[in-house]
């Protein structure tokens, strides 16, 4: 499993929208809940009221730095001056770097964090570190290569007043053959090995070309949601968050108000897992998790692991745990006994999910090992 990819900062804002999971514990109640960590943004908004145990796992230590400095920032910050630390819109990175290093110097964090991301910004001249990751970065590039082709139509679709102003837009005056062809051009394996997988991208086995793939998650979020209220869509078209509604789950005030309580008043206990996915279940048998979240990660799984990723978790597992699969261009050939497959319920909440690139796929466990 220890892809050279998975070894350093991959993930610094978010790579999914975890609006999907945090719904589902607000819904389901959840009190232990298992999830990947990737950025901090990934993990953070399952910091709830009902839940009293969080296991964040990953394999990059640096991403467990990263969680580490964005719970501190929740606990230290108010709202305003997490958002100016981060550069979250409406701030951005070149605003206010004498700030977030007197932001930063309040923070309580372990000797091996401090010291990893007192460089990283010392490096970066105090700018903010909220598109550091290497998946972050590759949207600078494509950006760059999207603004070419668009030119002066980039972006207009972002100022449509209501989702009807923005459908009637895109299918009328959208530049639809250039932006195909900007998606011809992207969206292949060979692109995203040069820029960011360095030969591990996932091996594609869904029936659908990369264009069709790719073409029809945009479609639908062009037709289904406001653009510029997608942290994914603002990624592609500008580089960077630019508009305030398309923050991050994790950065939104409600949410971030949740997390700050719950922090403060102590009542949930935070365990933060050095492992892969399969050692980090194995550790913790008979834990009773009634919430997982496995992120993406299982896409990169083949042969037996793949078949058999699901047995292997179930002994955390409390029967009647709900875990949440994202297939991103391979939907695993897995063992599915023992579980009951209850994407359908929540179809609604996928529908709006805000970057559409993953399949998404909500089990059951139904308690037999």
């Amino acid at each position: 499993m220890g892809h050279s990819y998975f070894n350093s900062l991959n993930y610094s804002l978010a790579n999914e929208d975890t609006t999907l999971e945090y719904e589902l514990v607000k819904k389901l109640k959840s009190q232990k809940v298992f999830s990947i960590t990737g950025s901090g943004g990934r993990f953070t908004p399952l910091i709830q009221e009902s839940v009293t145990d969080l296991f964040y796992v990953d394999m990059c230590r640096e991403q467990l730095w990263l969680a580490e400095l964005k719970i501190q920032t929740y606990i230290v910050f108010t709202y305003d001056e997490f958002l100016k630390f981060w550069a979250f819109a409406p701030f951005h990175e070149d605003q206010n770097p004498e700030l977030r290093k007197a932001l930063f110097s309040r923070l309580e964090l372990s000797q091996d964090c401090k010291s990893y991301f007192e460089k990283l910004f010392a490096d970066k001249n105090w700018s903010t570190i909220l598109y550091e990751g290497k998946w972050e970065k590759t949207f600078s590039t494509l950006y760059k290569i999207n603004k070419l082709f668009l030119g002066k139509s980039l972006g207009k679709i972002f100022f449509s007043p209501t989702l009807k102003d923005q459908i009637e837009y895109y299918k009328n005056k959208f530049p639809k053959t250039r932006w195909s062809f900007v998606i011809r051009l992207l969206g292949n394996k060979k692109v995203f090995d040069a820029l960011l997988y360095k030969g591990h991208f996932v091996k594609k086995n869904v029936p659908e070309s990369y264009f069709e793939y790719y073409n029809k998650a945009f479609s639908h979020l062009f037709l289904n949601g406001l653009v510029r209220e997608s942290f994914f869509m603002n990624l592609c078209f500008f580089g960077k968050i630019v508009f305030p509604e398309g923050n991050t789950i994790d950065a939104q005030e409600h949410v971030f108000k949740e997390i700050k309580k719950v922090l403060l008043q102590k009542s949930i206990k935070l365990n933060s897992l050095n492992k892969d996915l399969i050692a980090a279940a194995s550790s913790l048998s008979g834990e009773g998790i009634d919430f997982a979240s496995l992120s993406d990660v299982p896409s990169y799984f083949t042969g037996d692991l793949e078949r058999d990723y699901l047995k292997n978790i179930q002994a955390m597992l409390k029967p009647g745990a709900v875990v949440v699969l994202r297939y991103y261009l391979r939907v695993a050939d897995v063992d599915e006994s023992g579980f009951d497959d209850i994407t359908e319920t929540f179809k609604d909440l996928i529908s709006k999910e805000k970057v559409q690139m993953y399949r998404i796929k909500i089990l059951r466990f139904k308690g037999v090992l």
